[in-house]
């Protein structure tokens, strides 16, 4: 029992150690993510042979939920021919089955959530020190840390959040809640220089929910203005924040006035690009609405509807239609969508039924799962990309296990 109760001690330090690191160098070392990701996959496999103690029901759903999503992900596979790629992308999805022991540990383990909230700190700073990087020393247009500005963008904007609701949590040291503040600040400052207009979104969906949380009445509104101010004061003095706007705005006016993009000559802006891609995607899903086509095959999809005439030849140049709800849907069809959105929103659910019991912590869900959700909407890679997959179940897992903590603390 001795040698037990060591180890075990030495694998929460370990597990607390790894939480730390996990925001810190998640955008500018290459397999950080991943490394970090595995490293917990692997001390948390002893807690499969363990029995659960005390599960609750809405965690014993969340695993349900998790294993009937995998379930879908490989009878859709098979249905559709398994190949080299639905094996690729089956094993980055596997990971969301990883979500099951990595929640076992955590759920052991009452300062998990503190550690990664705390590395969180000092990731704002290292994600801006990236991006400083990447646009004035190496002359980037877009900071894009060591991956894509697609990362890092929305990743930073999930940071500055949680850093504001970590900042109302930590009230006892005061130098810990002016470097909170400034962590803030660097977060934001490298969302401007994403110029990730997914994660523009996700941020002011973000902070919408944030005041929802903490505000009523007149200070919900005073909340909202001070969010339209910061919002106008970015446009105002960002270069980047500007371009990336106006030139989405142009993209639009263009679509609106020029109608229909199938005859359209050259290639599209990233905007219609896009509305060009959803709608061959609506058509893929009305002749394949069941199962879909498989991961991976949306280009070989599209491709007839662009044969016939039907959609502008660009949408085949990519490899997802740029939207995780109708990448489910092509690839996984309305089944493969229902579970994924059950995957999604029921945390959401859980944290909002349960807020006035465990304010902090169900905020921080909500808001993971409110800016994953709006990041979504412009771009497939959250749900389809190892390293996305890897920050959603690790930062899922934890504050679950977190809220649920607080929960059973409070006689529930």
């Amino acid at each position: 029992m001795v040698a037990g109760t060591f180890v075990d001690a030495w694998r929460e330090r370990a597990v607390y150690v790894l939480l730390f690191l996990f925001p810190i160098g998640a955008i500018g070392v290459r397999h950080w993510i991943s490394g970090i990701f595995g490293i917990l996959a692997l001390l948390s496999l002893p807690d499969l042979l363990r029995r659960p103690q005390n599960l609750s029901n809405p965690e014993r759903r969340l695993m349900i939920i998790v294993a009937v999503f995998i379930a879908i992900s490989v009878v859709t596979a098979v249905a559709n021919g398994w190949t080299e790629v639905q094996t690729r992308y089956v094993g980055r999805e596997v990971r969301f089955l990883v979500l099951v022991p990595i929640y076992l540990m955590v759920r052991r383990y009452p300062r998990a959530g503190w550690w990664l909230l705390r590395g969180g700190v000092v990731g704002g700073f290292a994600i801006l020190a990236q991006a400083l990087y990447d646009t004035h020393v190496l002359g980037l247009a877009r900071a894009q840390g060591i991956y894509s500005p697609n990362l890092l963008g929305p990743f930073a904007a999930l940071i500055a959040v949680l850093m504001l609701v970590l900042w109302r949590i930590d009230r006892r040291r005061t130098w810990l809640r002016l470097a909170i503040a400034l962590a803030v600040m660097a977060a934001l400052s490298a969302v401007a220089f994403s110029v990730s207009r997914g994660a523009f979104v996700g941020l002011l969906g973000m902070l919408l929910v944030w005041g929802g949380f903490y505000f009523r009445g007149r200070y919900y509104v005073a909340a909202l203005v001070g969010i339209v101010v910061l919002a106008s004061v970015a446009y105002t003095v960002s270069d980047h924040v500007r371009r990336g706007i106006d030139t989405a705005v142009e993209e639009v006016a263009i679509v609106v006035e020029g109608g229909p993009l199938n005859n359209a000559q050259g290639s599209l802006g990233s905007v219609a690009a896009r509305i060009e891609m959803w709608r061959v995607s609506l058509m893929i899903f009305r002749d394949h609405p069941l199962l879909g086509v498989g991961r991976g095959n949306y280009t070989d999809a599209a491709r007839p509807y662009v044969s016939a005439g039907r959609v502008h030849q660009e949408v085949i140049h990519h490899g997802h239609p740029h939207d995780a709800y109708l990448e489910m849907l092509v690839s996984k069809g309305i089944f493969g969508l229902i579970a994924f959105l059950a995957l999604l929103f029921y945390p959401l659910a859980v944290f909002v039924h349960t807020r006035r019991r465990a304010r902090n912590t169900a905020l921080l869900g909500a808001v993971l799962i409110t800016g994953f959700a709006l990041f979504s909407l412009t771009d497939a890679s959250t749900f389809i990309k190892g390293n996305f997959i890897s920050i959603f179940v690790i930062y899922l897992a934890v504050v679950f296990a977190w809220h649920m903590q607080r929960l059973r603390g409070q006689g529930v």
